[in-house]
């Protein structure tokens, strides 16, 4: 895949803060974002859905992968690509600041998985699994050879974050790293009490503790928890965010909380709705259950995206034909009943 090193998909357990001013995407940065504000994504299969779905479009369009270096001006081939409806940010658009988490892990007892995590490469993401060993399936086997009972530790980081470019494996320590490199890793770190380590506290502790120390699943939390704005400005890119946004239930503040159906129908008329081929989004006015994840009424659509996006004249033309198309299913408050819409057939037949 002939595609420039900068292309990111950062693999993790993603959240979002609604308070306060929303960053701006820097020069040389783009963002393609799945989840809606304060949305999870599930991965229900045992390969992500999303995953495959890429590597798929790539084996079945070969000459098409350049359009990943490029979203914002493919977006109806990335949402083909993808499968999903995404929301495209370019330079000077304010996005989300996602706070990652990149340990992509969770506890579903009485299993538990675990998946190559950390800031990974698009080339390595949409990669043959049988050339470079990625995959996003459970790799619990390989980070945990001894077992649950090593849940409470992080024996084998390196395999972890193997694929990453933040944080590096090679930033984790090994039962051969000396006493001062164990020392240097931990001052970043936390003990299990989240209290951070000191020189001194460290200093005379044999290197057999010292390691020891370094394994603690606490050991590696600040190691692994960085903001997508940091990132951007630390790795200018393109960024692919396909993993959650946090969930509305966790949002305590009820101010919040109100505001954020709005700020989804907004988000999804600015950021995805172009994006959009002109069936997808005549689907979305005549069923407004066509994609009840966004929540969308098909009245709102057409009444207030030209408020969004600018005057009738100016919308993108798939947008346009949608509307054009979606007269006979509205009315003045609402969408046309069925009985409405048999009635007025009914009539025609009459007058024939």
């Amino acid at each position: 895949m002939s595609l420039p090193p900068n292309i990111y998909v950062p693999l993790g357990h993603g959240d979002e803060e609604l308070a306060g001013e929303k960053p701006v995407i820097p020069p040389g940065c783009q963002l393609v974002v799945l989840a809606q504000c304060k949305r999870p994504i599930h991965w229900e299969d045992e390969q992500n859905r999303e995953h495959q779905s890429i590597k798929n479009f790539i084996a079945t369009h070969p000459g098409r992968s350049g359009i990943f270096a490029d979203p914002v001006h493919h977006r109806r081939e990335i949402n083909a690509a993808i499968g999903s409806v995404c929301a495209f940010y370019t330079p000077g658009d304010e996005y989300p600041d996602i706070l990652y988490t990149l340990d992509l892990s969770w506890k579903r007892l009485p299993s538990i998985s675990i998946r190559y995590s950390g800031v990974v490469p698009f080339t390595i993401y949409a990669s043959n699994e049988a050339e470079t060993g990625f995959t996003t399936r459970d790799i619990y086997a390989q980070v945990y050879p001894g077992g649950r009972q090593q849940m409470y530790m992080a024996p084998n980081p390196r395999e972890i974050y193997r694929y990453s470019v933040f944080p590096r494996p090679q930033e984790f320590p090994t039962p051969d790293s000396t006493e001062a490199e164990l020392i240097e890793f931990l001052l970043q770190t936390k003990n299990p009490y989240g209290v951070s380590y000191t020189r001194e506290s460290l200093q005379g502790l044999s290197k057999e503790t010292l390691y020891g120390l370094s394994t603690d699943i606490g050991s590696y939390e600040r190691i692994h928890t960085v903001r997508l704005s940091t990132l951007m400005a630390q790795m200018p890119g393109v960024y692919y965010h396909l993993v959650c946004r946090g969930d509305s239930d966790t949002l305590a503040n009820e101010t919040l909380r109100t505001r954020l159906p709005r700020r989804r129908r907004n988000s999804f008329v600015r950021r995805r709705l172009p994006g959009l081929t002109r069936n997808d989004i005549f689907g979305y006015i005549r069923k407004p259950a066509y994609r009840s994840e966004t929540g969308i009424k098909p009245q709102f659509l057409y009444e207030n995206a030209r408020n969004v996006l600018g005057p009738y004249a100016e919308l993108p033309e798939n947008i346009r034909a949608a509307f054009d198309n979606s007269a006979r299913f509205l009315v003045k408050g609402g969408r046309r009943t069925y009985k409405q819409r048999r009635g007025k057939r009914k009539t025609r037949r009459v007058r024939q």
